[in-house]
């Protein structure tokens, strides 16, 4: 055998381990990137439904002042849309609030036009019909 192919020979049979360790060494970062992609993504999915949480709290503790308030109880449409409004006004997240009777019928909204509006047919009121039961 020449030289030159011995040379060659033990080049190759010392770069071996280098190659394996620089393979071993990708194949971990790749799988520690992946890992840590999947916590980042797990910390913003609890984030988001933290969020959610805080918002669907908010709306309900909102519903159950204004179910509370004597105005919306009495069902009186001119103080009732009036208090509406002036919720409605404070609270620059929510867009629209309307409180209806068991049947659908709106009875109490900030703006008149909507008091001839039935929401029985909607699959929100369906829901929270099923639920109050």
């Amino acid at each position: 055998m020449r030289l030159v192919n011995r040379v060659a020979a033990i080049v190759l049979i010392g770069l071996v381990p280098l190659i394996t360790v620089q393979i071993y060494n990708s194949l971990a970062l790749k799988n520690a990137r992946k890992l840590e992609i999947q916590q980042l993504a797990l910390r913003q999915a609890e984030y988001a439904a933290s969020e959610i949480a805080q918002i669907t709290e908010g709306m309900h503790s909102l519903m159950t002042a204004v179910s509370k308030a004597p105005v919306v109880r009495t069902l009186d449409t001119a103080l009732c849309g009036r208090f509406i409004q002036d919720v409605l006004s404070d609270i620059k997240y929510v867009s629209i609030l309307t409180v209806t009777d068991a049947t659908g019928q709106i009875k109490c909204a900030p703006s008149p036009e909507m008091l001839t509006v039935n929401v029985s047919d909607r699959a929100y009121f369906k829901e929270s019909q099923k639920n109050a039961n």
